[in-house]
């Protein structure tokens, strides 16, 4: 229920969105478009909205949030009263002062099932569902969070194209995240985002996750510190949690490398066939 404004929240976001335009800045919001919880007022309201099974009942998924939101179902775009319901939300976003859209969990948005239009695939309805995003919001960035990439192409600007980092080398004692996937790090940034080094500016700008300088609360070497700045240099996208008024004037100055620096047209001199590739060229 993305426009519903939490009781915990105190100002409206409308109010933020227009107070960090008026500072010189654009303002930023984080969904998952594509899918809603088995609690959310949208599922109750419009069960007939989402993927089904064959038997008829809602297709059900285990994601990450915690009960009651821990069962996801996905959106039917293929319905035009879904597509309605998107446009609606994202162009709400849009005049109250958003322009950069994160849209996280579209891995999650080709579910094979049940949809109104019975001649639709996953895929098809997976662009359906983006271009009436794209439609709503023309002037905005949109940012692809772990999508399929081709399925995203011509309809996003910006793709995530590593997991989760962390404030870890590797994180201690989780040899698989939720989805069975690579363990939230450093490593396994870096790991995916040197791999699709040949999508940048072919398809779409590349997002390495957050970047890791900082020296508090935070589980790396200066070196990995480093390594993690160089997945910035190498997209020419740089996004950080580090607290600017907390860290180290030198970890700050490594960070502001990624802002200034980028390596443009990169393709590894090297890589063999039993590891990643490790040392680039480009301009």
């Amino acid at each position: 229920d993305w426009l519903d404004q939490d009781a915990s929240w105190p100002t409206p976001l409308a109010e933020i969105g227009h107070r960090i335009n008026a500072a010189g800045m654009r303002g930023g919001i984080w969904t998952m478009p594509l899918l809603a919880s088995t609690a959310s007022r949208v599922y109750r309201e419009h069960p007939d909205w989402f993927v089904k099974k064959e038997n008829g009942e809602v297709l059900e998924i285990h994601g990450w949030s915690p009960p009651p939101d821990h069962l996801w179902v996905c959106l039917d775009a293929t319905q035009q009263a879904v597509r309605d319901h998107l446009t609606n939300v994202f162009k709400t976003f849009r005049s109250w002062g958003f322009s950069y859209f994160k849209m996280d969990g579209l891995g999650f948005g080709l579910p094979q099932g049940v949809r109104q239009d019975r001649s639709a695939t996953a895929v098809s309805a997976f662009r359906q569902a983006l271009r009436a995003i794209r439609e709503a919001v023309p002037d905005a960035t949109l940012l692809g969070c772990c999508p399929p990439f081709l399925a995203c192409l011509g309809l996003v600007d910006n793709c995530r194209v590593s997991p989760d980092t962390g404030r870890y080398w590797y994180a201690p004692s989780l040899p698989l995240n939720c989805e069975g996937g690579p363990t939230p790090g450093i490593a396994s940034a870096l790991h995916s985002t040197v791999s699709n080094f040949w999508m940048y500016d072919t398809w779409f700008r590349a997002d390495p996750d957050t970047l890791m300088a900082r020296q508090d609360n935070a589980y790396y070497t200066e070196g990995e510190a480093r390594i993690s700045v160089l997945t910035g240099i190498l997209t020419g996208v740089a996004v950080t949690s580090d607290h600017l008024g907390r860290i180290a004037p030198e970890r700050l100055e490594l960070l502001g490398k990624a802002a200034r620096y980028r390596l443009r047209h990169a393709r590894p001199l090297e890589w063999p066939s039993d590891r990643w590739p490790q040392i680039f060229e480009g301009t």
